[in-house]
């Protein structure tokens, strides 16, 4: 079960009844190149509980869940292993609300 249904990471179901807000669009920065790339991104209206990555590359999307004080992650390609094609970073709150994501297509990075 945990290689094939549960093998992706998954949020605890949303609280609305508790507290229905959804945090603000996180602000989303990326610089690097085809080989490296820094992602940085901050809610600014307040501190979230957990944030949600999700990458695609290759048509595949892999999602982490990362606590909130974390805040950049640099992606490095490797030989066998490409970068993503599109970056999406959203923030969430400790009821379960989840933000809209920011978007960065990484086509627009410099070769």
């Amino acid at each position: 079960m945990r290689k094939g249904v549960y093998s992706d990471p998954a949020l605890v179901p949303a609280f609305p009844w508790l507290h229905n807000d959804a945090p603000a669009r996180p602000v989303l920065t990326v610089r690097g190149n085809v080989r490296e790339i820094k992602v940085n991104w901050q809610e600014l209206s307040s501190a979230p509980w957990q944030w949600v990555v999700r990458k695609k590359t290759g048509g595949r999307w892999m999602t982490e869940i990362l606590p909130g004080m974390q805040t950049k992650e640099v992606l490095v390609g490797r030989v066998g292993s490409a970068l993503p094609e599109i970056i999406e970073v959203s923030a969430v709150n400790r009821f379960g609300a989840e933000s809209e994501a920011a978007v960065f297509n990484t086509a627009r990075l410099e070769n």
